[in-house]
């Protein structure tokens, strides 16, 4: 399997680089510059965001942007690279999965909304970043203009812990916030490294905020 990574350098993005690599996946990691450092042993492709062309994700079977939503306040909404590889992949069979915060994930059905509309005491991001997410997300989801593309977002539970012991055991939820009989809804950051891996090696499930847990 082949993969092209937004966001190696971030300390998600390097996690996920050496689980994915851990699992035999080939990773090319896709900067802007080389500002960023990055381990790996796979490809380097440096490109500005906005030059993403179909012919740099064509041999891939997918893409992971786990920097659109995670940094989104470092760009101008309509300028997210998110945008730019759903343009790329159109039409074609590379996937793309985006990391994005639990805020986009549903409460239990249409009827509770998102989790950012009933759980935002409780959520761990900034406010205007969270609210951000939610406009880019309602946009291509509600649009049906990306019908084409084989796109899904993998959302962590409501706590994301930076350390902790890993269990690698997961639980998968589509489009619902998951969560325990006891209301535990955690999972630590190097479980949900190894959770986006596992989401690749499933098949992604296109169209959908899928979220994930540990057990």
């Amino acid at each position: 399997m082949r993969i092209t990574l937004l966001g190696a350098a971030t300390d998600l993005g390097r996690r996920i680089l050496t689980e994915a690599e851990r699992a035999g996946i080939v990773v090319t990691c896709l900067l802007p510059s080389l500002e960023g450092q990055v381990g790996g042993s796979g490809p380097l492709l440096i490109k500005d965001y906005a030059e993403i062309t179909a012919a740099d994700l064509a041999s891939q079977y997918a893409v992971v942007d786990a920097l659109s939503f995670t940094l989104i306040e470092s760009f101008r909404l309509r300028d997210l690279p998110w945008w730019r590889v759903l343009e790329a992949v159109r039409g074609s069979r590379t996937a793309l999965l985006g990391i994005a915060p639990t805020a986009l994930l549903g409460c239990g059905g249409g009827a509770h909304g998102l989790v950012y509309q009933s759980e935002r005491a409780c959520l761990d991001g900034d406010e205007r970043r969270l609210a951000l997410c939610v406009r880019a997300w309602r946009r291509f989801r509600d649009s049906g203009d990306y019908r084409d593309c084989n796109w899904s977002l993998l959302c962590p539970p409501l706590n994301l812990m930076k350390k902790g012991i890993s269990s690698g055991r997961f639980e998968f939820t589509e489009d619902v916030l998951p969560m325990g009989l006891d209301g535990s809804s955690q999972i630590t950051m190097g479980d949900f490294a190894r959770a986006t891996v596992e989401c690749l090696k499933l098949g992604i499930r296109a169209h959908h905020a899928v979220g994930v847990r540990a057990l």
